[in-house]
């Protein structure tokens, strides 16, 4: 479900996206709940799929501060009436960087080419876990139906 929402299967999203999802779920940072949310808010995908896909790729318990802190970035991110660009996600539809820009909706872009530009590293990278990180996804798209 989430991958259709997206707009592509999750080997085809930012590798730093299933870097945080499989090969560092233990990275609890505010780059990573703040990359993730934006992700996934930009996607458009509810909060209320994401939060269930974070817990169980993730390890996390439902009560877990991450899922808070990425609730609470949905949360303001949805509500907030400011002008400022308040965080750049990837756009799997359009395979270009754009900005979560809250006046002009929750989660439009004044214009795709102000993204950070660059190259896009896609798909899981080529190491010897990678067998492991595909494993785990396989796992969550049988067990999770949120996927």
């Amino acid at each position: 479900m989430v991958e259709s929402i997206v707009g592509g299967p999750a080997t085809a999203w930012p590798r730093v996206i299933l870097d945080f999802l499989f090969a560092r779920p233990t990275d609890r940072s505010l780059m990573a709940s703040t990359t993730l949310a934006a992700f996934f808010f930009g996607n458009n995908v509810p909060c209320a799929l994401a939060l269930p896909l974070l817990e169980l790729c993730m390890d996390l318990n439902n009560s877990d501060p991450f899922l808070q802190a990425v609730y609470d970035l949905y949360n303001a991110w949805a509500n907030t009436a400011t002008t400022t660009r308040v965080c750049a996600f990837y756009d799997v539809r359009l395979a270009h960087h754009r900005w979560l820009n809250a006046p002009y909706g929750p989660h439009t872009a004044i214009d795709p080419a102000e993204g950070p530009t660059g190259s896009v590293l896609l798909g899981f990278e080529r190491r010897p876990d990678n067998v492991a990180m595909r494993t785990r996804l396989f796992y969550a798209r049988v067990m999770n139906h949120v996927f």
